[in-house]
């Protein structure tokens, strides 16, 4: 989310992120949604298993979910139901469950 405006004055930050909220990140977060609604596979693209772009997707939500953004609430994504479906799927996905468990191996 490079688009995401920041600031290090806190209410000038506020500002900018709710309007981030309401008009850019909205668009974006529909066109995503759209193309989760068209699509024939409980994956973004269609495909029939996990994509790069199904990862990319849940990263972004997950950093909304937990308040990576300040001003952007946690439950943002939540107007959009197939990405949450999406946020949920991924994680359950073998191939990411097996990534999460070498990651926490070495911490």
């Amino acid at each position: 989310m490079t688009q995401c405006p920041f600031s290090d004055d806190n209410e000038e930050l506020k500002v900018k992120r709710e309007s981030f909220g309401a008009g850019p990140l909205k668009i974006w977060m529909q066109r995503l949604a759209d193309c989760a609604e068209e699509s024939s596979t409980d994956w973004i693209a269609s495909t029939e298993d996990i994509t790069i772009a199904d990862l990319v997707v849940w990263q972004l939500l997950t950093m909304i979910r937990t308040n990576d953004f300040s001003f952007i609430p946690g439950d943002y994504s939540d107007t959009w139901p197939k990405l949450v479906k999406l946020e949920q799927t991924v994680p359950a996905h073998a191939v990411v469950k097996a990534w999460q468990a070498h990651r926490a191996s070495k911490q």
